[in-house]
């Protein structure tokens, strides 16, 4: 009988930590061909940024984990930014970005790099 007890409020405080965590709400995630940054932001909004926070983000180059940061605060109670130079990625290669919540839950997206925009050039007409 102690044991059930002792078994359901494990249970009980167990859920109710978990309750007060959650997964990232969305990642955007833009890579940039010409000078191959990756900007990363979560929005994971939060009271105490110190305490509840997006507490590590992972990147993988077509299925190769390539990048795994752990942070220790969210830069804000909204979001959380990033920027990674990842100089073996190029047109049409996945980069998978995760975040995970330092108390529960975690969020992951796929991306897959374009073509770089090539710039029109303007003619000029001489008179």
């Amino acid at each position: 009988m102690f044991r059930t007890i002792l078994s359901a409020c494990f249970i009980t405080l167990l859920f109710a930590g978990l309750a007060f965590g959650h997964a990232p709400k969305k990642i955007e995630a833009e890579f940039n061909l010409d000078d191959h940054v990756l900007t990363v932001t979560v929005y994971h909004q939060v009271k105490d940024a110190a305490k509840h926070f997006v507490e590590e983000i992972s990147v993988e180059l077509n299925g190769k984990d390539i990048i795994e940061q752990e942070l220790f605060a969210q830069e804000t109670p909204e979001e959380q930014t990033v920027l990674y130079r990842i100089t073996d990625a190029g047109p049409g290669d996945k980069i998978t970005i995760s975040a995970e919540c330092s108390m529960a839950g975690e969020k992951e997206v796929t991306i897959k790099v374009k073509e770089a925009k090539k710039e029109k050039k303007k003619e000029t007409k001489e008179n």
